[in-house]
C-alpha cells in the first residue's frame, strides 16, 4: 500500500464489520500506555510513510497533510476542530471536484512534519468522537463512520528546461 502511494496511486483501507467486532481497535489501536505494542494499522502506516519520507533515497519536496472526520446521523463532523466550531455545526458538505474527485468542503487539513504530530492529532480527534451506546437491536444501533485521511505530495526535482520561442 505504501509503495503504491509513493508511486502516486490513491490508496484506501476500509474496516467493515459487526458492532463490537474490533474495527476501531484494528484501525487505530489502543489508548493504553503500551501504544507501540497495541498500535493499529493507521498509525503503523503513518509511521512507515514518515520513514520513507525521511529516507535518503527519496529526493524532492515532500508534504504530508492529514484530516480526520466522523459521519454520524448523516452529519459530517471535523474531529480536528473544536466541538463547538463553525465546522462542526452540520455545515460540512460533500462535494466533487471534476479532476480531484470527492472531497469535504470546509474540512480542516493540517500539514504534519513527523509521526509524533500525527499521533497527537489522532489522540485529539479520538477525544471528539461521538459517545455511543449500542443496543443489540439493529434498529437502535447507531452507525458512525470515522475517516482518517492523509495526503502525500511528492515533487521530484526537474532538470533545466530551455524554451525557444
Amino acid at each position: 500500500m505504501i509503495e503504491n502511494a509513493f508511486k502516486g496511486f490513491n490508496c484506501t483501507l476500509l474496516a467493515y464489520g459487526q458492532t463490537g467486532s474490533g474495527k476501531s481497535y484494528t484501525m487505530m489501536g489502543s489508548t493504553s500506555a503500551d501504544q507501540e505494542r497495541h498500535c493499529g494499522i493507521i498509525p503503523r502506516l503513518c509511521s512507515r510513510i514518515f520513514e520513507e519520507v525521511q529516507s535518503k533515497e527519496m529526493t524532492g519536496v515532500k508534504h504530508v497533510e492529514i484530516s480526520y472526520m466522523e459521519i454520524y446521523q448523516e452529519r459530517i463532523r471535523d474531529l480536528l476542530e473544536p466541538f463547538d466550531s463553525a465546522n462542526n455545526k452540520g455545515k460540512l458538505k460533500i462535494r466533487e471536484h471534476p479532476i480531484m474527485g470527492p472531497y469535504v468542503e470546509g474540512l480542516s487539513r493540517f500539514a504534519v512534519r513527523d509521526f509524533q504530530q500525527i499521533q497527537k492529532f489522532i489522540k485529539d480527534g479520538n477525544k471528539q468522537r461521538a459517545v455511543r451506546f449500542t443496543f443489540h437491536v439493529s434498529r437502535f444501533t447507531m452507525i458512525i463512520f470515522s475517516v482518517f485521511s492523509g495526503t502525500l505530495t511528492h515533487s521530484f526535482p526537474c532538470p533545466n528546461f530551455i524554451f525557444i520561442i
